[in-house]
C-alpha cells in the first residue's frame, strides 16, 4: 500500500496547505480511510508526493534516479572569476583582467583548471559543481581544490571588506571561447537542455506571449519571481525551460503559476497547436 498525500497550496502559502492521504484503487485516487474524496474547485494547484518505487513510468522514475557527471568546462579553456573593480584598491588591480560580456565590460580574475570542470546532475535536484583543482596565477599562482574555494580566495585577497566572501560561481565565472567570454550559467543551462530532452525531465520550453498587453507585463515584473523569469526571458530569445523555471523560482510555484494564468507564458506546443 502506498500513501500519498495530495497537496492543495491554492494560496501558495504553508499556513493553509491541507494534507489528505490517498491510497491508488484502479488508477483512481481514493482517501485512504475509505471516505470520499473531499470536493476541489477547479484551478487549484496540488503537489504529488510518492516514493519513487511506486512510479511505474520509467520514464519519470529516471528522473529521479540518475546521477550523472558532466564535463562542463575542459581544462584548456581560459576561465575568469568576476570581481568588483571599484572595489579593489590601486594597487591589486595588476591582477584584474577585462571580460566582454556581450554589450556589458566586467573584470575577472584567470584562473586555471589543472582538471576538466564537471557537474554533478543528480535526479531532478538542482546540479552542483565538482571539485577541480585548480590555480589563480595572478595571486602567487595560489592553488585550489574548486571553483568555489579559487572564488573565496580572490573576493578575500582583493575585497577584505566585504562582509560575506562567497557568491555564486554560476553567476560569476566567466569561460573565454572563440567568439568570446560565456557565463558558466549559460554553459550550464545549455547542457541541461540537452540532458533533460534525453531524459525527458522538464522537457517543455516556453516562450513569452507576443499577444500579452504591456500593462500586465509591467503588473508581472512587480513580483519577484515573476521578474527573475522575465528577465532571464528577455536575454534568451524569450524563451525558457521548465528547468531554469523551477531553479530561478526555488520551487516558490505562486508567481509562476500566475504568469501562466494571466497568459505570460505559453508553451512552444500551443503555438504548434
Amino acid at each position: 500500500m502506498s500513501n500519498l498525500f495530495y497537496v492543495r497550496n491554492s494560496a501558495f502559502d504553508e499556513s493553509v496547505r491541507l494534507s489528505i492521504p490517498i491510497k491508488m484503487r484502479n488508477g483512481k485516487m481514493n482517501y485512504l480511510y475509505g471516505a470520499r474524496m473531499p470536493e476541489i474547485r477547479d484551478g487549484s494547484i496540488c503537489q504529488l508526493i510518492i516514493s519513487v518505487e511506486d512510479i511505474e513510468d520509467e520514464a519519470l522514475k529516471n528522473i529521479h534516479l540518475i546521477e550523472e557527471e558532466h564535463i562542463l568546462v575542459k581544462k584548456d579553456l581560459e576561465v575568469f572569476v568576476e570581481i568588483n573593480f571599484n572595489r579593489v584598491q590601486k594597487e591589486d588591480r595588476e591582477s584584474i583582467e577585462k571580460i566582454q560580456y556581450g554589450v556589458e565590460t566586467r573584470y575577472g580574475v584567470k584562473i586555471i583548471l589543472d582538471e576538466d570542470l564537471k557537474i554533478l546532475v543528480k535526479g531532478d535536484k538542482n546540479p552542483v559543481l565538482l571539485p577541480c583543482k585548480c590555480r589563480i596565477p595572478k595571486l602567487d599562482y595560489y592553488e585550489a581544490d574548486s571553483i568555489n574555494q579559487a572564488q573565496t580566495y580572490i573576493i578575500q585577497k582583493l575585497q577584505e571588506k566585504r562582509k560575506s566572501f562567497t557568491a555564486n560561481a554560476f553567476q560569476k565565472t566567466y569561460v573565454k571561447r572563440e567568439k568570446g567570454y560565456v557565463l558558466l550559467d549559460d554553459i550550464r543551462n545549455e547542457m541541461l537542455a540537452s540532458i533533460e530532452s534525453r531524459l525527458i525531465i522538464n522537457t517543455d520550453e516556453f516562450i513569452l506571449n507576443e499577444k500579452i498587453s504591456e500593462s500586465i507585463l509591467a503588473e508581472s515584473m512587480k513580483d519577484e519571481i515573476q521578474r527573475k523569469i522575465l528577465s532571464f526571458m528577455m536575454i534568451n530569445k524569450n524563451r525558457i525551460t521548465g528547468y531554469k523555471i523551477k531553479e530561478l523560482s526555488d520551487n516558490k510555484i505562486g508567481g509562476v503559476i500566475e504568469l501562466f494564468d494571466k497568459g505570460v507564458l505559453i508553451s512552444t506546443e500551443q503555438v504548434l497547436a
